[in-house]
């Protein structure tokens, strides 16, 4: 598990990484950046899925949005599943799908090991293709 002062990431094994952000955190682009620097440094530089956990209270300014969102930041990303428990939290997340449009495929799923078992087939579908 690697730790920041505003989130935490942990592996879940099968190329899947859980992002978890701190309750009321406010995520910036330098935090955006580090938190994918933490994600490849993980992943030991392979091809991973993230889990994001949206079940808390949590920001992240326009500006990281759209540099998660993007193909340069998203490369090494192979999809990501939102857990959102919240309305507030899904309204945000649709948001983000619809007008920041992601780089690499995007679910939001309210139940963890939905999201699990849908990324473990985006991993599968990513080791087909390289094949």
């Amino acid at each position: 598990m690697l730790l920041h002062n505003k989130f935490k990431i942990e592996s879940l094994g099968d190329s899947i990484l859980r992002v978890t952000p701190n309750e009321d955190a406010e995520l910036e682009v330098n935090d955006a950046i580090e938190m994918r620097s933490m994600l490849l440094k993980l992943s030991k530089g392979n091809k991973y899925c993230v889990l994001l956990d949206a079940t808390k209270r949590f920001n992240v300014s326009s500006e990281a949005r759209a540099l998660i969102a993007g193909k340069e930041y998203s490369l090494d990303r192979i999809a990501t599943a939102f857990v959102i428990t919240s309305l507030a939290n899904m309204l945000i997340g649709n948001f983000f799908i619809k007008v920041n449009k992601p780089y690499t495929a995007t679910k939001i799923f309210s139940i963890e090991e939905n999201a699990f078992d849908w990324l473990k087939e985006e991993v599968v579908k990513s080791n087909d293709r390289v094949v």
